[in-house]
């Protein structure tokens, strides 16, 4: 015998029973929240650590400074390492000995001035008589012509031409029968002490000069019997010179010590005989 069929269901039943714990509550989806409300708590998002694509993660948030404290000091260490190079060599330019041209021009150079310095027997003035007023200032025009050949800056301006001329004048007036009618001389002591840079150079030297002396024959303006006379001992001075235009120039001048007339018993400072 066929079986009755079972009635039909309607879409809208639910076939699960419904539970025995009590009326049924709707789904949290359902109800609407207001904002003022709302308890969720905020995730406050960490500034170190991003999940977002593209960020840098915590590790790279730290090392970067790191990294540029590092080139920094390496930048240091090589500008250091620059200015220790360009110190040593601007020491090894200063201490290194000249060439041997240069130091033979240097030594020329302070001979010619050296003898520059000395005062003669004026041309064209009386022998046998007092020098004029008019001769002691040619005298001292002359001098300080000869000199400025030589010295430049302070050397040529601390010469007084005038005192020198002065000075040869009195000695002249004491002694009318002799007449100092040149000067010749040697270096006999020469030492480099240091470059002066840019375009100098610092030494030490004596000079050993003697003067040629005749006797005056007042009667025909004449001298001689002439000889040469050397001083006794030696200055030695410190100088510092300058190359200006392919020439080189005393610049500065200061005593440094003495010697004996062949450059040998150097003694720095003025001699206790």
């Amino acid at each position: 015998m066929p079986h009755a069929e079972d009635p039909p269901v309607p879409e809208t039943a639910d076939p699960t029973p419904p539970h025995d714990a009590g009326p049924s509550v709707p789904h949290d989806k359902d109800r609407t929240v207001p904002h003022d409300k709302d308890r969720t708590v905020p995730h406050e998002e960490d500034p170190a650590v991003s999940h977002a694509a593209g960020d840098d993660g915590p590790t790279d948030w730290l090392e970067r400074p790191a990294a540029a404290r590092g080139g920094a000091a390496r930048t240091a260490l090589k500008l250091l390492l620059g200015l220790l190079a360009l110190a040593g060599a601007v020491l090894l330019i200063v201490w290194l000995p000249p060439s041997a041209e240069v130091a033979s021009a240097v030594e020329a150079t302070v001979l010619e001035y050296e003898l520059a310095r000395e005062a003669t027997w004026p041309k064209g003035a009386t022998l046998g008589r007092r020098l004029s007023p008019a001769d002691e200032q040619m005298l001292a025009v002359t001098l300080r012509t000869r000199v400025a050949r030589h010295a430049a800056g302070e050397a040529l301006e601390s010469f007084d031409a005038a005192a020198v001329a002065a000075t040869f004048a009195d000695a002249a007036a004491a002694d009318l029968v002799h007449a100092v009618t040149r000067w010749k001389g040697e270096v006999v002591y020469f030492d480099f002490v240091r470059h002066a840079l840019p375009n100098g150079v610092i030494v030490r030297a004596g000079v050993a000069k003697a003067q040629r002396v005749g006797r005056v024959d007042a009667l025909h303006q004449r001298v001689f019997a002439r000889r040469w006379v050397w001083e006794n001992d030696v200055v030695i001075y410190e100088y510092t010179l300058r190359e200006t235009e392919g020439a080189w120039k005393v610049v500065e001048i200061e005593p440094w010590g003495s010697a004996d007339i062949d450059g040998t018993n150097v003694v720095e400072g003025e001699r206790s005989d």
